[in-house]
């Protein structure tokens, strides 16, 4: 009998160093292989397919602790995107992407997104100074052109909301217009096609009374080369254009060459620049009805832009806050 509880005992002693050598196995392999981060496109679908914020907030979170450092860089300016865009905090977001910029590295990105939601926020101090940041610490000649952009985007939109709503801000001076359009007639002319930069370098063509830029620009938008035809809806207006940008003078030129510019701007499809050129206040002539349209037209989507955003941001949330017409 004792011999076989001594083996019963030995057995037990056989079985319990078993279990201690497979437990310590298991946490060795859970200490030297971490659970793996959820992928970008994890959280990207649960966001957009699934329309699950929740979840989505909470993959974003573990990339962002978790995972490379590419990855946490994406995750936080994602969930930065989040905090403005569907929470309307865009002070938590500036603190988020601050973090991202302190740190020093992949930080023309941030600065890009920065620079965005200060646009957005009609904030174009903020906006262009992020740009301009953007533009010195960007590594590749990608990072350096969307920075550009962001710079001339905040100068364009200044302007058009200045002139369409000219109560509230300030027009941009001639020195940031001429910065601006450098940035993006080089953009242009060496990337045609390029449809951002090339309504940017319309808008600050426009403003700048350059003919040649506003075709070129104009050109490029609708990939159109010279001697090239465009598309038969397009026929008419690109015909106008070419007669009257060619010798265009700004507030010098006659009320008539005004006035089919800003028609043939419109009938492209270019509200917003058609508006700049009508509501020019170097000039003084009376507005035609076609040209008030053209300018309520141009008030009107950036009514429709701003509803969108809140009709979508309260579908997300919960709320059903809209904003007045």
């Amino acid at each position: 009998q004792r011999s076989q509880g001594t083996w019963v005992v030995s057995k037990i002693w056989r079985v319990a160093l078993i279990c201690l050598f497979i437990l310590a196995a298991v946490l060795v392999f859970a200490f030297y292989n971490p659970v793996t981060a959820p992928s970008l496109a994890e959280a990207e679908q649960a966001a957009v397919e699934f329309l699950d914020l929740t979840l989505a907030i909470e993959l974003y979170e573990q990339i962002a602790d978790r995972g490379s450092s590419s990855e946490r860089t994406q995750a936080e300016m994602a969930l930065a995107l989040i905090d403005w865009h569907i929470y309307d905090n865009p002070e938590a977001a500036r603190e988020r992407l601050s973090r991202l910029i302190e740190r020093k590295r992949n930080a023309a990105e941030p600065l890009i997104a920065l620079a965005r939601m200060e646009i957005a926020q009609q904030d174009f101090i903020a906006a262009r100074q992020a740009a301009r940041r953007a533009m010195e610490v960007a590594q590749t000649g990608a990072e350096s052109r969307e920075a550009q952009r962001h710079f001339a985007w905040a100068v364009v939109e200044e302007a058009t909301l200045s002139r369409l709503n000219p109560d509230t801000l300030t027009f941009p001076s001639d020195e940031l217009l001429q910065e601006a359009h450098a940035m993006v007639r080089e953009i242009v002319e060496n990337m045609p096609g390029e449809l951002q930069s090339s309504r940017l370098l319309l808008a600050t063509s426009l403003l700048l009374d350059d003919g040649n830029s506003t075709l070129l620009a104009w050109r490029s938008y609708y990939w159109v080369s010279e001697g090239q035809e465009p598309f038969p809806l397009l026929v008419d207006a690109y015909a106008t254009l070419q007669e009257i940008l060619s010798g265009w003078q700004g507030p010098a030129s006659p009320a008539e060459d005004r006035e089919r510019l800003i028609n043939a701007l419109a009938d492209s499809r270019f509200f917003d620049e058609a508006a700049l050129v009508a509501l020019d206040p170097r000039v003084e002539m009376e507005l035609s009805s076609e040209a008030t349209d053209v300018i309520a037209y141009a008030q009107f989507l950036h009514r429709l832009q701003a509803r969108m955003d809140t009709s979508y941001r309260g579908e997300v949330t919960g709320s059903d806050t809209i904003p007045p017409w």
